[in-house]
């Protein structure tokens, strides 16, 4: 237990310096990136000749297992980790869980944001506003496919795989 409590902290770490550089873009910088979203869906990010990514975004609504399998080589070879947003499909519950399957199966661990309150060591979901959190700790509670109807209708997924934890003595 106390070996992953220390891979947690190290993600949240690799998290925080990561999100910085996401929140500096500009719309034009964001009207490119949806523009490349769409392709992926088309193309899929194996065929889009870019430079091996550290981090993958996905915001694709019900379509993040079409992004995954489109990127089946990356993510197998260079295994960078990934965000995204997963929504219940009540009419189709299977769609929510098989971008979830699927990451698990390529040996990637998924991690649910929420805040842990110091003072009273509750969780609080990441989603939660008019809220101050500011003395609150970002932790990466793990998840795992199978209960993934536990949570809110929408929440954000982040994927690491195995290989990019570090577990220290």
């Amino acid at each position: 237990m106390e070996r992953d409590e220390r891979a947690v902290k190290k993600v949240v770490i690799n998290l925080a310096e990561r999100s910085e550089e996401i929140l500096r873009r500009t719309p034009q910088e964001e009207d490119k990136y949806n523009r490349i979203a769409h392709s992926l869906l088309k193309k899929g990010i194996d065929n889009l000749n870019l430079s091996t990514p550290d981090l993958i975004k996905i915001d694709a609504q019900y379509s993040e297992a079409a992004v995954l399998r489109g990127g089946i080589k990356t993510i197998a070879l260079k295994k960078p980790k990934i965000v995204f947003e997963n929504c219940i499909n009540f009419k189709n519950p299977s769609v929510s869980i098989e971008p979830l399957v699927f990451l698990e199966k390529l040996g990637y661990r998924l991690y649910y944001p929420c805040w842990l309150d110091p003072k009273s060591e509750f969780l609080i979901p990441s989603v939660v506003q008019n809220n101050n959190y500011s003395s609150s700790i970002l932790l990466l509670h793990p998840i795992k496919s199978c209960d993934r109807f536990l949570y809110s209708d929408m929440i954000n997924i982040y994927a690491c795989h195995l290989s990019q934890l570090v577990f220290s003595a």
